[in-house]
């Protein structure tokens, strides 16, 4: 018979996790500090959870809107994953990756591979068995084929939350989402599709360039964009700290088991494992802390207008 004891905890735990859950489906009534300060610079109230420290927009873009918006982009040829910048940043999550665990022979998905950089830089320098991208845009998956598709490499149009998860159910043995979640409306549902097609004991790398409570590298409106039509809440609705991205992840048994040196680095890159048990711990940020980091970035870039 359970114990009173052991029911208190796993009722804790339940409450706990539902708190992260409620941040990531963006609830925010009674739950939240609103950082009336940051207006100038969101086209969106941005609040923080008292409880988790994790940053919620009070409104941000459907997940079909978000898909529609990098259509436009990447059919304008505004943004591309083959520029030097970019492809710099995919060697880093892959070498980051290849550190803990060796890619060659594996079956690799990329999830939003846009124009296939990740996987080009795969193909030619870390001979994985199976390589599939996924990516919502025609155009990109179209010429993907074209020019990188081979006897071991596959290239599928889909939104990630219309995978076949029952033609790839516990296939892959590591999944990229590099700069791909924090664009997601939806997170916890995408973790959902990650964990029907990642095998158990597969890994999960998940690469962002989030800056909360990271020393900042450049001034609070360019992370915000500000006085942009198109502000970050849009194309990016989510921000994540490592605690809340950990969080997140820990949610859907995915435990993260390597990461970089991210308090000296533009990019966060993280190796997550799916478990089927886990024993889970979360570590929240302080929600005074959060606010000061901002308030302190603010003062920071004010004063970069002197220099």
């Amino acid at each position: 018979m359970r114990s009173k004891r052991n029911f208190k905890k796993i009722s804790k735990m339940t409450k706990i996790e539902n708190e992260i859950i409620n941040d990531f489906n963006g609830k925010i009534k009674n739950r939240t500090n609103k950082l009336n300060f940051l207006k100038k610079y969101t086209i969106t109230d941005l609040h923080v959870s008292k409880l988790t420290g994790a940053l919620i927009p009070k409104d941000y873009f459907s997940n079909k809107e978000v898909l529609n918006l990098w259509d436009k982009k990447f059919d304008k040829n505004v943004y591309t994953s083959n520029s030097p910048h970019f492809l710099s940043r995919h060697i880093y999550a892959l070498e980051t990756f290849n550190k803990y665990k060796n890619l060659k022979n594996l079956k690799i998905a990329d999830l939003g591979c846009g124009n296939g950089g990740l996987i080009k830089l795969l193909q030619r320098m870390y001979d994985p068995k199976i390589m599939v991208g996924f990516d919502y845009n025609k155009k990109n998956t179209m010429k993907n084929k074209k020019n990188l598709q081979n006897s071991k490499t596959k290239f599928l149009q889909n939104e990630i939350l219309e995978i076949d998860e029952r033609k790839f159910k516990n296939y892959f043995d590591v999944i990229f989402m590099t700069w791909t979640l924090s664009a997601c409306s939806e997170p916890l549902k995408v973790l959902d599709k990650v964990n029907k097609i990642l095998k158990s004991g597969g890994y999960l790398v998940v690469a962002e360039s989030s800056r909360i409570l990271v020393p900042p590298t450049y001034k609070i409106e360019y992370y915000f964009r500000y006085g942009q039509k198109t502000n970050t809440f849009n194309d990016y609705p989510w921000r994540f700290s490592f605690n809340s991205l950990r969080n997140l992840l820990l949610v859907k048994n995915l435990e993260i088991k390597f990461f970089n040196n991210f308090s000296s680095n533009d990019n966060l890159v993280v190796v997550a494992e799916k478990r089927s048990k886990i024993k889970k711990k979360f570590v929240f940020d302080n929600p005074k802390t959060i606010e000061k980091f901002f308030k302190k970035w603010i003062s920071f870039s004010k004063k970069f207008k002197s220099f």
